[in-house]
């Protein structure tokens, strides 16, 4: 146990470190705020040149939105509207707001500016601690479950997007991980105690990623620990079937844990132009057939799901490259 304290304080002191600039900073925003100098009329500056050209979604959305939740929330109200775009839309509904994201719910604590560094240091300690913790159910010693941990919670995906909600739902990916491991072992050999317990801890956890604001991203996560729950099964060749039902039981109890975000979020889905213009059964554009190679190779030609993927404009980099969809499934089995 004590290598175990000693290993999680080595990675404390990592995360604090990485952060070490921001923390002793003073009157900083820890988000990519510089890239409102792309546009008039703090463009007309010649001493600041923006860093962060490739991240303006947090200008536009994540740093709006949450003043918005958190002026709402610190006085009292909860944001279920938004009256300051269009003539008005839904805001809770607005699954990527992440009103009830237990990372900006701890934001709450702190003044608005300081909230930024908070969320982004709890969000790779939370990776941190449930990487290391599954990767030693599996008797590792300690330093190699501290190799693993670091490699993924300073990784380029979660450090890229720290100040996006997407790395909210990768800091739980760990615990889910682990979460299913322990339901799995649990289903197999342990007391009917044991199960309950190892199945509502499961849920509660993807109760937390669907809260965390992006939920296509947990739907991703949830699809692969299926896969992983479903090739330990299959590996194991004991309570089959019994295991996948357990598996599958914690995330539909999970979802609806969280169906105070998750319903809402689907009715405004599925009432969305985006919707409408992307699903293959309701759109009038559909994806070119070759768009499936991107299931084998990562596609240098844009985004298929968005107008400039047919133009001549170069998109940004992180919007060029697709995912890899099903090889490294082939290679996790």
């Amino acid at each position: 146990m004590n290598k175990h304290v000693r290993a999680i304080a080595v990675l404390l002191f990592l995360v604090l470190a990485f952060l070490l600039k921001d923390l002793v900073s003073r009157n900083t925003a820890f988000a990519p705020l510089d890239s409102i100098y792309m546009y008039s009329p703090w463009n007309e500056s010649t001493t600041v040149i923006p860093k962060n050209f490739q991240q303006s979604d947090a200008l536009y959305q994540f740093i709006p939105w949450r003043m918005y939740a958190y002026e709402q929330l610190i006085h009292g109200e909860f944001p279920l509207w938004n009256p300051y775009e269009y003539g008005g839309i839904p805001f809770f509904a607005n699954d990527q707001s992440g009103v009830l994201s237990p990372y900006n719910l701890a934001g709450l604590i702190f003044p608005f500016l300081k909230g930024f560094l908070i969320m982004a240091l709890l969000k790779l300690l939370v990776a941190a601690t449930g990487m290391y913790l599954f990767l030693s159910l599996f008797s590792l010693d300690p330093a190699s479950c501290l190799i693993g941990s670091v490699a993924y919670t300073f990784s380029a995906l979660m450090v890229t997007w720290l100040y996006h909600p997407l790395s909210a739902v990768l800091s739980f990916i760990p615990w889910l991980l682990w979460a299913f491991e322990r339901l799995y072992r649990y289903t197999i050999s342990g007391t009917a105690a044991n199960r309950i317990t190892a199945l509502s801890i499961a849920s509660a956890i993807v109760a937390l990623a669907f809260f965390s604001g992006h939920s296509e991203t947990t739907v991703n996560a949830l699809a692969g620990v299926m896969i992983y729950s479903i090739t330990k099964s299959l590996a194991g060749r004991q309570k089959i079937l019994h295991t996948l039902l357990m598996a599958a039981l914690a995330v539909i109890l999970g979802f609806l844990l969280a169906a105070a975000q998750t319903l809402p979020f689907l009715q405004a889905l599925l009432n969305s132009v985006t919707f409408y213009t992307r699903s293959p059964f309701f759109a009038t554009i559909h994806l070119p057939a070759w768009a499936l190679l991107s299931w084998l190779v990562p596609s240098m030609n844009g985004n298929p799901s968005f107008s400039y993927f047919f133009m001549t404009v170069i998109p940004a980099w992180h919007e060029a490259v697709s995912y890899v969809g099903i090889t490294p499934l082939l290679l996790g089995l």
